[in-house]
């Protein structure tokens, strides 16, 4: 759900997530979209 709506992560067992934001590249704008994605698919 969250690589159809733009975003990319790993998975790990057991039922993990492992993303990893880089502070020079990333800008707040994106991980705030990306918790706002995880707060919608987990809720």
């Amino acid at each position: 759900a969250l690589v159809a709506a733009g975003g990319g992560c790993g998975f790990r067992k057991p039922d993990g997530i492992r993303m990893g934001p880089a502070p020079l590249y990333n800008r707040f704008h994106e991980l705030w979209r990306v918790a706002e994605i995880l707060r919608e698919r987990l809720s």
